[in-house]
């Protein structure tokens, strides 16, 4: 049994709490320019003694007066459950908490609330291995619900595997679930932990020398047996385009690392691909998982290797480029296309969800009108092939550090909301970044919600 000393609790002085300090910057700044909170998320770094807060502001929330009786409210609030949390696992393996929640003109919205427990498990001076950090965790979880430590059960796991080591896992708890008694303080099944540790074990022990990056989200809700619920696949392949064309060759090397993923995982099936072009001209790939219904063992979900595969898989590349992202906005902006991707019958279907531009700046200072030059310039330069649905500009110290540009089919269209006051005067913010979002409407531009990420520290 793990002894008390080997857990951290918060400090109940504001002073020295940096969650409490970064809540109070956060509340300053929404007084300052006038929006409210509409969402928040506290990462609390255990290690660094630190905390990141990361918030969206908007109009969609009626802003009231932000008494010191809310704040306190607040931040009691958040401080009490992050504390809870603190004495469920092992300070030496805990690395982060997160906290996140919406909000409203009363305070925390409690069934918006989800906490993520993050461990690292690849700690070579705790003398574990990460199967070893893994299962003690899944165990503390039990027993903290036994106890009635915390009060809502696990929901979900994350783990992430990567260059033949699982990385770090999440333990995740989402108060928007329906909480089932059959499920909470129950134990999990010996089948489950079989079928985790042989994913892990597999991914570790792969011999060969291209091997993908995954992230695996599991639904703990499901206890009896390892359910996936979402997953990606970052393969390493860079890919390059031959008189407009990918190659099958290159092809092939994704379906091995896809293959390589979805071994891991019966009944796991692909649901969606993004293709990242960079300003080099190379491009990057990842591709989105789901879990089948179906999770017999019998059920086959590797996709066979051939020649017809590989050409499938390069038309598909070939057609989603070529199709939804625009050749004239290639030079210094990395594009980003979104689509989901199914396989029926040995066939791909592909559909449209976003497509994304993006420009880092060195020095430039924040300028909204050298801003929207910027994007009537870009939609000359498209036409009437898309439309500009909306930006956002990332500043920080008062610098314009990067602006996101989102490229719709031409049918798509926003209605105007009620718009927000704009100041990019940032003087009075120098400890992190502002995230201004920008849609488009039949009646111009107009600022639909801010976020906010500042550090703070004791």
């Amino acid at each position: 049994m793990l002894v008390k000393n080997m857990y951290y609790k918060l400090s109940n002085n504001q002073n020295q709490n940096p969650i409490s300090l970064g809540l109070t910057d956060l509340f300053a700044y929404s007084l300052k320019v006038g929006h409210a909170v509409e969402k928040i998320k506290i990462i609390y770094n255990l290690e660094k003694q630190n905390c990141l807060v990361d918030s969206k502001l908007s109009n969609r929330v009626e802003m009231t007066e932000i008494s010191s009786s809310l704040m306190e409210q607040v931040d009691y609030l958040i401080n009490s459950l992050i504390d809870s949390y603190l004495m469920v696992y092992n300070s030496t393996l805990l690395s982060k908490i997160t906290f996140e929640a919406n909000l409203d003109e009363l305070g925390i919205v409690y069934d918006s609330i989800v906490i993520s427990c993050f461990m690292r498990t690849n700690i070579p001076s705790l003398h574990l291995n990460s199967w070893d950090i893994l299962s003690r965790a899944l165990i503390s979880t039990v027993n903290a619900e036994r106890s009635e430590i915390i009060e809502r059960p696990a929901t979900n796991l994350t783990i992430n595997l990567k260059r033949k080591k699982l990385r770090n896992v999440s333990i995740i708890f989402d108060y928007s679930k329906d909480q089932d008694d059959q499920v909470f303080k129950s134990a999990f099944s010996q089948g489950l932990f079989s079928t985790l540790r042989v994913i892990v074990a597999d991914y570790c022990k792969f011999q060969g020398t291209h091997q993908a990056s995954m992230c695996f989200n599991f639904d703990l809700l499901s206890r009896e047996q390892l359910k996936l619920k979402t997953g990606n696949v970052y393969p390493t392949k860079k890919l390059s385009t031959y008189d407009g064309h990918f190659s099958a060759n290159e092809a092939k090397y994704l379906l091995l690392q896809l293959n390589q993923a979805m071994s891991l995982i019966t009944g796991s099936k692909v649901s969606g691909l993004q293709v990242t072009r960079h300003p080099n001209g190379g491009y990057m790939t990842m591709f989105s998982l789901v879990g089948a219904k179906n999770t017999s063992a019998s059920l086959k979900n590797a996709i066979d290797i051939t020649v017809e595969s590989s050409n499938g898989l390069a038309n598909v590349l070939t057609q989603v480029v070529n199709t939804y992202s625009l050749p004239e906005l290639y030079k210094q902006w990395i594009n980003k296309i979104d689509v989901t991707l199914t396989l029926s019958e040995g066939h791909w279907l592909i559909g449209f969800k976003k497509y994304i531009i993006e420009h880092r700046f060195d020095t430039q200072k924040v300028s909204l009108s050298s801003t929207k030059m910027l994007l009537r310039n870009m939609q000359e330069t498209i036409n009437d092939r898309a439309k500009i649905s909306g930006f956002t500009v990332i500043t920080a110290h008062n610098l314009l550090k990067e602006i996101q540009v989102n490229i719709a089919e031409l049918q798509s269209s926003h209605e105007l909301e009620q718009p927000m006051g704009i100041n990019l005067n940032t003087n009075y913010f120098n400890n992190g970044k502002l995230y201004f979002n920008f849609v488009n409407s039949d009646q111009g531009y107009y600022l639909k919600s801010e976020r906010y990420l500042g550090w703070s520290e004791i």
